[in-house]
């Protein structure tokens, strides 16, 4: 019998996020992951933003405190993930006040990336780093 350890079911996790200054000829910015990093510790209740760097050409934002959780149910999508040539995580975001991202989820489950996108939410994929890998196996 499998039992699964709910203390290790989660991790904190921070994302930085670019957003190009300039925006297309439809008006909308072009929003890039720069990358998701481990954090020691639980999150905070609610994720914070700070600006990370004020380029020419983009912003770059940092977005700490949010949440990577594993589902035991989905056990086969993250091996299906991690066996891939680059295994990904999906950052999830949605507009916050002012029209930027703001990201709500971190998954590494496609899946998660497919329901968000059909209930029009904005998902962002980018490679999954080493030492998340390695957690998630």
């Amino acid at each position: 019998m499998n039992v699964v350890n709910n203390s290790h079911a989660s991790r904190a996790v921070s994302v930085l996020l670019q957003r190009d200054k300039t925006p297309d000829r439809w008006g909308e910015h072009h929003w890039q992951v720069l990358g998701v990093l481990p954090e020691p510790g639980t999150p905070p209740a609610r994720p914070t933003r700070s600006l990370a760097r004020d380029g020419d050409d983009a912003r770059v934002y940092l977005w700490r405190g949010l949440t990577l959780r594993l589902n035991p149910e989905s056990c086969y999508d993250y091996w299906l993930n991690l066996s891939s040539k680059t295994p990904l995580l999906f950052v999830i975001c949605q507009p916050d006040a002012d029209g930027d991202l703001q990201p709500v989820t971190v998954s590494a489950d496609q899946d998660d990336g497919v329901a968000a996108l059909e209930v029009d939410e904005t998902v962002l994929q980018t490679a999954m780093p080493g030492s998340i890998a390695a957690w998630v196996e």
